[in-house]
């Protein structure tokens, strides 16, 4: 019963973050035509929505802050590696669904695209900060006492990080991109349990979307 409370708070908690970022895109649509405002009200909101998570986490990021202090030379190196196995995989991932299967970028990355060109300072912002944090809290702190074993938690917690990133159009192979973002979520998984500490995850988190982030305005 305690873990089913657990669980039904964990998917609450990712439900009010979607149900925040609803609310600050509805409020930034009234401002339709001022890109000015809507980067204002977006980076805004994505600040408010941080610093709630933060706060309602904020017991077991406390804990956590001085063990990564202590060994942030050990658990930096570690997560570099991990990271870069699972980016790799990630690309291949990609590369292969899209030029062989899809021919075409994932929905998802083409709607982070357009909103890049409407929206950058607000895109790099959500990109490589609060979109790391927020998600490192939801979908691996949450989840981390629910687990008993690693594999159990890394495989859960890498494929819903991955099917909540999907956006699926009218071809429903584009579900083929769970895929690729599951590789993503199962690194992150792995970085936090084998480390046992979230700030080694939100770095690669921060890591991985700066460099995709700076990737993608290169070429857009």
């Amino acid at each position: 019963m305690k873990k089913i409370k657990i669980i039904l708070k964990c998917f609450g908690l990712i439900f009010l973050y979607l149900i925040l970022e609803e609310i600050t895109g509805l409020i930034a649509s009234f401002y339709k035509g001022n890109l000015l405002y809507q980067n204002i009200i977006l980076i805004v909101g994505g600040i408010i929505t941080t610093i709630l998570f933060i706060y309602i986490f904020r017991e077991k990021i406390m804990l956590k802050i001085n063990d990564f202090k202590k060994n942030c030379k050990t658990y930096i190196p570690k997560s570099v590696k991990y990271w870069a196995i699972g980016f790799t995989i990630t690309y291949v991932l990609n590369i292969i669904i899209a030029v062989f299967l899809l021919k075409g970028v994932a929905p998802n990355e083409e709607a982070n695209r357009l909103m890049i060109r409407s929206y950058p300072v607000y895109m790099a912002l959500s990109a490589c900060l609060i979109s790391p944090i927020c998600e490192e809290l939801l979908f691996r702190l949450s989840f981390k006492e629910i687990f008993n074993k690693r594999i159990s938690y890394i495989l859960f917690t890498g494929i819903l990080f991955g099917a909540a990133h999907l956006i699926v159009s009218d071809n429903l192979t584009d579900l083929l991109y769970i895929l690729p973002y599951s590789a993503l979520g199962v690194t992150f998984s792995m970085i936090c349990y084998d480390t046992n500490n979230i700030f080694s995850s939100i770095f690669a988190h921060i890591l991985h979307n700066t460099i995709s982030f700076i990737i993608i305005i290169t070429f857009i």
